[in-house]
């Protein structure tokens, strides 16, 4: 399917992110809730350039339970934002796998928003809640064709630590591919 970059931001180094604009408010997981937050993803996926192929492979719902299972892990800071009373996007910030980093789980700003710099304030934030959980490094996966994305992130210095190419298989194929009963 793509090719999936890891990028990372040494959160130690002196960054000044600034993640506040006039008629900016940020609302948490926790005033907004599950399905508002599950309803703005949605809305950030149309025209998305990561991983388009995945566009109505699954529900909303089945990708923001994925998101979700990312909460388990440890603190968590999820926000979307609004501007001029107008939602304009979402990040999702959990602790990371390894002691000392967060991860930005999912960045996404809704399609009318795009080009008006909602992605800086996005990242920008990630970065401030980052720091807030104590993290000493911030981590992501991004489709190595989104080339938006790919700008935004080394705007505020996020660097490749790392290639993986992705595949994906329908379910017809991964039931054509299943091995025999009782073969090993």
């Amino acid at each position: 399917m793509t090719s999936l970059q890891y990028q990372q931001a040494d959160l130690r180094r002196a960054m000044t992110p600034i993640s506040s604009r006039e008629g900016a408010h940020w609302i948490s997981l926790e005033v907004a809730g599950d399905e508002r937050f599950r309803n703005v993803i949605e809305r950030t996926y149309e025209g998305t350039q990561d991983c388009p192929e995945l566009a109505g492979f699954r529900s909303a719902a089945d990708a923001y339970t994925g998101h979700v299972a990312s909460r388990t892990a440890g603190p968590y800071c999820w926000e979307l934002l609004e501007l001029d009373g107008e939602v304009a996007g979402v990040v999702l910030v959990s602790s990371g796998e390894t002691a000392g980093s967060a991860e930005l789980v999912y960045c996404g700003v809704v399609e009318g928003q795009r080009g008006r710099g909602m992605g800086d304030l996005l990242v920008a934030r990630a970065i401030e809640r980052s720091r807030e959980l104590k993290a000493t490094r911030l981590v992501l996966a991004v489709d190595d064709r989104n080339a938006p994305a790919l700008r935004l992130y080394a705007r505020h210095g996020l660097t490749v630590l790392a290639r993986r190419e992705v595949y994906y298989a329908t379910a017809a194929e991964m039931a054509r591919l299943k091995p025999a009963e009782g073969a090993l």
